[in-house]
């Protein structure tokens, strides 16, 4: 089993693929363009994390990916 030391933070996905995987869950179904927003919206919300990095790099380490 890994250690807290041995996961690599640059490893994941990034918002970019959050938010495509959001659009294309939002066409797969026939949603309304609103629908669609909020499902792009609700697949990019997992990162809403990394805006700790504006507190500075040790609130982004000590908050990132709680």
């Amino acid at each position: 089993m890994a250690s807290s030391d041995d996961v690599n933070v640059g490893q994941g996905m990034h918002p970019a693929t959050h938010v495509l995987a959001g659009w294309c869950a939002g066409n797969a179904l026939s949603l309304t363009a609103k629908e669609r927003a909020l499902c792009i919206a609700a697949s990019v919300f997992p990162d809403i994390d990394g805006l700790s990095l504006f507190a500075g790099v040790d609130a982004y380490q000590t908050y990132h990916h709680v």
